[in-house]
């Protein structure tokens, strides 16, 4: 069943709950804009493809090697302290890149973001089910996901003008100042410590028995095993798009900073409309 505008409502009267979105919302935007002003400012220093290339891997590194890892040690963690301090830590290192025009630091300080953020994701998705009913549990993840959709269509359009008039520091200083907000929002939420309290008593070597379970499981169902070999693949050629879309607007088609995040507004756009027709014709196919 489709949540409806009264659902969204009932769930967002929720304190916790709004805490928690509203903080998200923030964040997710303040990135979308970061985003566009570091591979604009990476293609502005160097002219090349290959930096904003580098930049891509940096990003996706840490995702591969401690992806797993991460949300192994997050469920042994106390939930409201990783998500309030991640975002403090990504808020300052967005700062941080405001001050510099250094390549190799701009390099350090978004490959430790990106190792951050792997903390902050799983974090959220365990405790939007401890801040809302069973029932309501389709609706809180539909809203989170739409806010998040909603970022990537408003952010590269707000990243473009933010660059065009006050400069792509703006950029990163507006995604310091949102990760902040949304940590200042995160501490008055309340999550139930219990289940926090049980995992005190995990035994040596969980990390390691976690990661296996983890492993037995894709191994013994082959739809995952499928989905995740699939998107694998399926990312390689379309993690090259960003990366020649920035070189061609720049370098090639002499596009301005306002125009590159319009078209970048507009693949949001795309995004957006695709996923809202996928949830629609879904319902005419079974479930496997």
């Amino acid at each position: 069943m489709v949540p409806t505008k009264r659902d969204y409502l009932k769930v967002l009267k929720k304190k916790d709950f709004f805490l928690l979105w509203f903080g998200q919302g923030v964040s997710d935007l303040g990135s979308r804009i970061s985003f566009i002003g570091l591979t604009w400012l990476i293609i502005k220093i160097t002219g090349k493809a290959s930096a904003v290339s580098l930049l891509f891997i940096l990003l996706i590194i840490p995702s591969i090697v401690l992806g797993p890892g991460a949300g192994v040690l997050v469920d042994h963690w106390d939930k409201k302290k990783v998500i309030v301090f991640t975002d403090v830590i990504r808020g300052l290192i967005a700062l941080g890149m405001a001050f510099t025009e250094n390549l190799a630091i701009i390099y350090v300080l978004a490959f430790s973001h990106s190792i951050v953020s792997l903390f902050f994701s799983p974090a959220i998705r365990s405790v939007i089910p401890r801040l809302v009913s069973e029932d309501e549990l389709m609706t809180a993840n539909s809203l989170s996901s739409l806010t998040e959709q909603n970022a990537d269509l408003i952010g590269p359009i707000l990243g473009g003008v933010l660059i065009s008039a006050f400069g792509v520091q703006s950029t990163f200083i507006i995604n310091g100042v949102s990760f902040l907000i949304s940590a200042f929002f995160e501490l008055w939420i309340y999550i139930s410590p219990v289940q926090h309290e049980q995992r005190k008593e995990k035994k040596k070597g969980f990390l390691i028995e976690d990661f296996k379970e983890g492993l037995d499981y894709i191994r013994a169902n082959s739809i995952v095993k499928f989905v995740i070999v699939f998107f694998a693949i399926s990312m390689i050629p379309m993690g090259a798009l960003p990366i020649l879309n920035v070189v061609l607007f720049r370098e090639v088609l002499k596009y301005s900073s306002e125009q590159y995040g319009f078209l970048m507004t507009i693949q949001g756009m795309g995004l957006l409309l695709g996923t809202f027709y996928v949830g629609k014709w879904g319902k005419r196919f079974h479930e496997l």
